[in-house]
């Protein structure tokens, strides 16, 4: 079977990649091994197990210009006009590998960009497309799906409930990161790695009180309340205006922010870390789901998250993973962690061998393949 695994990537770590600027002219092979070694977590942890299941796959980096443009050098395929000025120039290149390529499967990660009115521009070079998805609910038209996964349930029911049919499969933790992340030693206490935008109230919320109780290192970008920079006029204008709203003076916080970890210095970061914080995005409702999970245990880091009602089919709180029920005890819970050091330990380190025993692409590759070939039938 011929597989096109589709998907896109953070424009922090492709600048990552090429920063010393000795990558740029290297050949397409070489640098899409340095992209792939690098650990950026895409739909492309997915290739090795499909190809260790006998499939021929093309992993295409779809944004990733420095590599679409060498690829489309070598190909001889005209390079898109507007390049330098259309953020969504790579799309016209994405429609030539498909049609070069001719998959049986198009697997994307992104539904947003490539929709419905995508596929029907390709549709004569592929024979199913199958998404998946478990972020904010897109806005496009994915009608032209012939399937749909997702690790959120109520996900699943939302696309289900519009006519393409969807299935549960969880995310995973790329299983060829393990052998290169030393958590041995720990630099770090209580950490955050990510991004906290209005998608993300109760991250925010939990985030602000944690940082009023104790250290806590943010590696990403974060909003200026988080570091009680306030939006309101200084001195006695801003004090008046204060009064009037009934706002009261900010708390100190112990944040502590640094530049945003790409790949796999992010997953060594955590290795160093004594306690990751992890909150879910808003839409995920009642379910735990989101890949930082996985990447924290496997990093070998104790997971500090926020309980759902489907945690213990992915990790058993207290004894893999430390799950809270409300931002009080969030911070109690990371109190108690930071203190007890061997207790802490024993819940990072069997939330790591749950990993390597349930939780790599290895073990979600047939729960892919079953819906691939049910709807390639």
């Amino acid at each position: 079977m011929k597989i096109a695994v589709l998907d896109t990537v953070y424009q922090g770590y492709v600048d990552h990649l090429y920063q010393d600027g000795s990558l740029i002219d290297k050949s397409w092979e070489e640098q899409y091994r340095a992209t792939v070694d690098g650990g950026f977590p895409t739909l492309s942890s997915w290739v090795e197990p499909l190809r260790a299941k006998g499939h021929q796959v093309m992993d295409i980096w779809a944004d990733h210009m420095p590599l679409q443009l060498r690829w489309c050098r070598d190909h001889g395929v005209e390079l898109p006009k507007d390049v330098s000025t259309n953020p969504l120039a790579y799309v016209g290149i994405v429609a030539n590998q498909i049609r070069h390529f001719k998959p049986d499967v198009l697997l994307i990660g992104n539904l947003y960009t490539f929709d419905s009115d995508f596929l029907r521009s390709v549709s004569d070079h592929y024979r199913i497309a199958v998404g998946q998805h478990a972020a904010r609910l897109p806005d496009s038209d994915f009608s032209e799906y012939d399937a749909i996964i997702s690790s959120l349930p109520n996900q699943v029911d939302f696309f289900n409930g519009n006519g393409v049919p969807s299935y549960l499969v969880k995310l995973a933790f790329d299983s060829r990161l393990l052998s290169r992340i030393d958590a041995s030693s720990k630099f770090y206490g209580l950490i955050f790695a990510g991004s906290v935008s209005a998608d993300h109230k109760l991250r925010a919320e939990a985030l602000l009180a944690l940082g009023r109780e104790m250290t806590i290192d943010v590696f990403g970008s974060v909003p200026n309340t988080l570091l009680n920079v306030s939006p309101l006029p200084r001195g006695f204008a801003g004090w008046l205006q204060r009064i009037k709203q009934g706002i009261t003076p900010p708390t100190a916080t112990k944040i502590t922010t640094h530049p945003a970890l790409w790949g796999l210095d992010m997953y060594r970061m955590m290795g160093r870390s004594r306690i990751v914080f992890n909150r879910h995005i808003d839409a995920a409702g009642a379910y735990a789901n989101n890949l930082r999970l996985y990447e924290v245990t496997g990093s070998g880091a104790l997971l500090l998250t926020d309980w759902k009602t489907n945690m213990d089919e992915i990790f058993s709180p207290g004894i893999e993973c430390v799950a809270y029920r409300d931002t009080a005890d969030c911070v109690q819970q990371a109190n108690f962690y930071l203190q007890n050091d061997e207790k802490r330990e024993q819940i990072a380190q069997a939330g790591r061998r749950r990993v390597i025993a349930e939780h790599t692409y290895e073990h979600r590759v047939d729960e892919l393949l079953r819906v691939i070939e049910k709807h390639l039938q």
